[in-house]
């Protein structure tokens, strides 16, 4: 059956909710990347790939509660909402307005991280007309780096504030090397 997490959340519990990946553009060509998918029923596994220090695979349980947190952020951070075409375009301008006064600031090595997040359904509030089947992916790459350099882009910054969270949870004490 599906489980209600939270007001306006209804997730399938055998089915990953929230699907988190980095991608490092220098190993584009290495299929294997650090991953973790968090599960309806709270279940969370965790994927270090071979060129980390902690290579392996890894499983922890979220109670309900840590679950509905985790979902309710990424709500309240804007990740289900994100306007991806908006905030690039704001941080566009950012950037022209600084190159216009000199200030350059490059990236060589770009991490790409990608959220995708599957709710059976959503809705954000009590007046929004509720989502079924909702899917949300959510991509930026250097997000770090953007919510540092552009403290007033609110979205990117609440948006790497549930990025945290979930990098975080990716080194929780719980988890245990699957095999």
């Amino acid at each position: 059956g599906k489980t209600p997490v939270g007001k306006g959340v209804t997730v399938m519990p055998s089915e990953p909710v929230i699907h988190y990946q980095l991608n490092i553009a220098m190993l584009a060509d290495i299929d294997d990347r650090p991953t973790m998918s968090v599960f309806g029923d709270g279940h969370v596994e965790v994927h270090y790939p071979v060129y980390m220090k902690k290579a392996g695979d890894y499983q922890m349980q979220l109670d309900e509660d840590e679950l509905v947190q985790l979902v309710q952020s990424l709500s309240a951070n804007g990740v289900l909402e994100f306007d991806d075409s908006k905030v690039k375009k704001d941080i566009r301008d950012k950037k022209k307005q600084q190159r216009a006064k000199g200030q350059l600031h490059a990236i060589s090595d770009a991490v790409v991280t990608v959220v995708d997040i599957r709710l059976d359904e959503y809705q954000k509030n009590s007046s929004a007309s509720p989502v079924k089947k909702f899917h949300k992916q959510f991509k930026w790459a250097n997000i770090e780096h953007d919510a540092r350099r552009y403290p007033n882009e609110r979205s990117i910054v609440d948006a790497n504030q549930s990025v945290q969270r979930l990098r975080s949870l990716m080194k929780d004490h719980r988890l245990e090397r699957r095999r």
